[in-house]
């Protein structure tokens, strides 16, 4: 049988206050109807939630765990009617971002920060993509807002975009590799000679992007963009990294820079956001990611 979420309340007010009376006048009920209400369960389930063998009413073992267990329920319970009152109120429960590996985490952490303090009833879901993984989360509702879509957006009227900025790639290898030494430009014969480090696209549905400058060469390929930079550091490849995500690797010398014959063109990446899901707390992040100073963090 389903349990009453007033049985519940009844056992946890009497366990609380030590007796019938006193949880009856917490619970503005006379002790009869509570007397009632465990008699009523315990005749129909079989189940004895008290012991009136002793001076005082004791719970049973099977009662102990009826309450201990009606408690997660009445906790649920409140959390429910808490999620409804926020969305009656044009708040979201909980919002799903993601973001391009590409763009400095610092800002993003920021953001999270500030949130918190104005959203705190809002619960944030954030996922890390490569390529094409953004565009896909966004077009396949994985995610709400896509922060760092690469390239020109060829989605559904439903989206929204603005640009955040360009970002620019080098041609990174560790000083310890054998291109550190060679002379530049460095063209593609002399680089296919060397393994490629790769980070996967991490689109489920889109087709994934798939770089051709090392197309002739042995390929090592990450789950994340970050994996791929301390593989590169490393020394067990080469390949170009974001520019903004080495500038201490380069100044530490953990990685040197070389110019090429073939270069990686800057990249535009894009703020992407479902319209139709415009929310309180969706607005408010769309309104800080496009600030000028807050963009500028992100791809500098």
């Amino acid at each position: 049988m389903t349990i009453p979420v007033e049985l519940i309340q009844i056992i946890d007010a009497i366990d609380r206050n030590g007796s019938f009376e006193a949880a009856a006048q917490e619970l503005h009920k006379v002790r009869s109807a509570l007397t009632y209400n465990i008699r009523q369960y315990e005749q129909i389930s079989g189940i004895q939630v008290f012991d009136r063998s002793k001076h005082r009413a004791e719970l049973t073992a099977a009662g102990r765990l009826l309450l201990e267990q009606g408690r997660q329920l009445l906790t649920l319970n409140d959390r429910i009617e808490e999620n409804a009152k926020i969305a009656a109120s044009g708040w979201e429960t909980v919002i799903r971002i993601a973001y391009d590996e590409v763009l400095n985490h610092a800002p993003i952490f920021e953001l999270i920060k500030r949130f918190q303090s104005n959203c705190p009833h809002v619960n944030l879901e954030i996922f890390s993509e490569v390529l094409n993984g953004c565009a896909d989360a966004l077009a396949n509702n994985r995610v709400d807002i896509a922060i760092g879509i690469s390239g020109r957006p060829m989605l559904g009227r439903e989206f929204n975009y603005e640009p955040l900025g360009k970002i620019k790639f080098a041609f990174a290898v560790s000083p310890h590799h054998s291109l550190a030494k060679v002379a530049e430009p460095i063209d593609d014969a002399t680089i296919q000679q060397y393994a490629g480090i790769f980070a996967r696209d991490s689109a489920q549905r889109f087709t994934r992007q798939a770089a051709n400058l090392f197309s002739e060469t042995s390929r090592i390929t990450f789950s994340s963009l970050e994996l791929k930079r301390q593989a590169q550091i490393a020394g067990l490849g080469v390949g170009f990294l974001p520019l903004n995500l080495i500038k201490e690797d380069i100044k530490h010398g953990r990685l040197v820079v070389k110019k090429v014959k073939k270069c990686k063109p800057e990249g535009l990446f894009y703020l992407g956001w479902n319209n139709e899901k415009n929310a309180k707390a969706q607005q408010w992040l769309i309104r800080q990611i496009l600030d000028g100073k807050f963009r500028d963090k992100l791809v500098k």
